[in-house]
């Protein structure tokens, strides 16, 4: 049996924060289809890597407190576990890493990936790097 990957990602405009407030969340999507790669898994989470020296590039953190209800929603249907999120810059240092340890294997990342590590540059240009993030899960 497979492990997928659910993920959500999630942005919060400058409209909404203040000096009292760090702002409201908005789902930008909700379960974005992802290939099957347990090397970027284990980079990610720590989830089903193959090879021992693959570890998360932080520890799991869990949903955010300040989840959006949509993304909520997503992780209670799937029963999602290992859940983590992370900032666009931690992104695409997971993303840097997949590739040179694909690379050296010989073998390649699914475009999916890129589309996602593109999607959250465009955000963080927008809103700033700690105003997206993308929240992972996995079922089993």
């Amino acid at each position: 049996m497979g492990c997928d990957v659910h993920l959500c990602i999630e942005y919060r405009p400058a409209y909404t924060r203040s000096k009292n407030s760090r702002g409201i969340w908005f789902s930008w999507a909700k379960d974005v289809s992802q290939a099957r790669n347990y090397t970027m898994f284990g980079y990610i989470a720590g989830v089903r890597s193959h090879q021992s020296m693959i570890h998360p590039i932080v520890e799991p953190r869990g949903l955010p407190k300040d989840v959006t209800e949509e993304t909520q929603a997503e992780h209670t249907y799937v029963g999602g576990h290992s859940t983590t999120w992370l900032y666009p810059e931690e992104f695409m240092a997971v993303y840097a890493m997949c590739l040179m340890e694909m690379e050296d294997d010989g073998s390649t990342l699914s475009s999916e990936w890129k589309v996602v590590k593109d999607v959250l540059k465009v955000l963080q240009k927008r809103y700033g790097n700690e105003n997206v993030r993308a929240i992972f899960f996995f079922d089993s």
